[in-house]
């Protein structure tokens, strides 16, 4: 074990380059707390997190041996290197660093970091070294509360360089002559310096971009931003955007209760029809935490399914047809209600339990999953609602959990890694991320092609 003693702690950087073994490395790392100096502590940490730094485990073990102000003089000393920055490790170590700098809040460490933003900025010799600057400075952005422009001399700096890098964003998302990857990444800081009139314009040609991934990063960083600006515009896509990118929409849309009150508004006045919303949405909708949303649901809405489902599902049965299902048929049905939590074919997300191996229990179980699938949920895949202290909600399935964050996994694969001082309430709904209710929207010709479809995919 390495003790506070220098000699033992300069022992161990040795060892630690020298040790092939990845486990114990991993346990340097968890050690590495114990070093009562910083300069040796923080020479330690660096160390690890620029070999080890891209395995997810090593990661956060040395962001968890931190103390105050280690996460900030690792990444100002980094980014005074290229060579470091451009290494795989960085790309994956550097946003965690400066969100711990950011939900520490303390300002000398805050100026710092912007500044060393702004120098990265100002060094960059590519367009891929502007996007790494502004997704650390959203990074920051975000983990300190939503703003950074808090006066003074580090509040001015934040203002130019939020400016300066969601211009350069904008440009790069804009220029459909770039690489679809390169102008999604941009599409993600598009929002760095709010939502005036230009950037408005420019995000709402974005949503509708050809290409689902720029579209889907745009509305995700409107939908990040605290604007009714922003609010209007996130319900607004949901009705527009193109059928791969909605779930993001639609996920932005119910983040608050002020937009899932918008969201159900312009399903009342027609504005939107509400099977663009989903029944994932319509189940988010009537189990909102908050219970104005939840009454106003039911009054739009009509009420939730009820709770015993074995009258519908007997009743959902006999109305099947007798003659065999069109499984090619049954493929279009799974890619447009079943591929944001299952995956089948190389087709969707794996977040429910896998459906192919429930091809032993027959279509009766098949069906009975679908239509009731609450009415067994193993743990793994229990629904979590995370209630933000700034209101935003995030359902999905726990992925990791930690002693300062939690990682849910929502529709379509998206990952929220939640830090625990931001979380205000983490309700376990025992109840699974799929939603009650297909009887609603799968008619019981095409449920017969879903079944044969997921009874023949291999």
């Amino acid at each position: 074990r390495i003790t506070k003693s220098r000699s033992r702690a300069n022992g161990g950087r040795a060892q630690y380059r020298r040790e092939p073994a990845i486990d114990v490395r991993l346990q340097l790392a968890c050690t590495a707390g114990g070093v009562a100096s910083d300069t040796l502590r923080r020479a330690m940490l660096s160390l690890l997190l620029q070999r080890d730094g891209a395995d997810h485990w090593c990661r956060i073990a040395a962001c968890s041996s931190m103390h105050r102000g280690d996460a900030a003089a690792i990444a100002t000393e980094w980014i005074k290197s290229q060579d470091v920055l451009a290494s795989p490790q960085a790309q994956a170590v550097m946003p965690e660093l400066f969100a711990q700098i950011g939900r520490g809040g303390r300002p000398h460490e805050l100026t710092a970091a912007v500044a060393a933003i702004a120098e990265m900025a100002a060094a960059a010799a590519s367009d891929e070294a502007t996007l790494r600057a502004a997704e650390l400075l959203e990074t920051l952005t975000l983990a300190v509360g939503g703003t950074l422009a808090s006066g003074g001399d580090a509040g001015r700096l934040a203002q130019r360089l939020s400016r300066q890098l969601a211009a350069d964003c904008v440009r790069m998302a804009s220029d459909a002559g770039r690489p679809a990857a390169q102008r999604a990444a941009a599409a993600r800081g598009l929002a760095l310096a709010g939502l005036d009139s230009a950037t408005a314009a420019a995000a709402a040609e974005l949503l509708h971009d050809e290409h689902a991934a720029v579209a889907g990063a745009a509305v995700e960083a409107v939908g990040r931003l605290k604007t009714p600006a922003a609010d209007a515009l996130v319900v607004e896509a949901v009705g527009e955007v193109a059928d791969a990118v909605r779930p993001r929409a639609l996920a932005a849309a119910t983040a608050t209760a002020t937009r899932a009150q918008l969201l159900l508004a312009a399903i009342a006045d027609g504005r939107l029809a509400v099977g663009s919303a989903g029944q994932s949405t319509l189940e988010r909708l009537w189990r909102f935490p908050d219970a104005a949303v939840r009454e106003e649901a039911i009054a739009v809405l009509g009420p939730p399914p009820p709770e015993d489902r074995q009258t519908m599902v007997n009743a959902y049965s006999a109305s099947l047809p007798d003659e065999p299902g069109d499984a090619a048929a049954g493929r279009a049905v799974f890619r447009q209600h079943c591929v944001s939590c299952h995956k089948v074919e190389g087709a969707g997300h794996e977040l429910g339990p896998s459906l192919a191996a429930m091809q032993a229990r027959g279509p009766e179980a098949m069906l009975l999953g679908i239509l009731d699938p609450n009415r067994e949920v193993l743990p793994a895949f229990t629904a979590r609602t995370a209630v933000g202290v700034d209101g935003r909600v995030v359902t999905g399935v726990l992925k990791a959990e930690g002693d300062t964050s939690v990682t849910l996994v929502a529709a379509e694969g998206v990952e929220h890694l939640l830090a625990r001082d931001e979380i205000d309430e983490l309700i376990d709904t025992r109840r699974s991320l799929m939603p009650e209710g297909f009887e609603r929207s799968i008619d019981p010709r095409a449920m017969n092609d879903l079944l044969a479809y997921l009874m023949s995919a291999r």
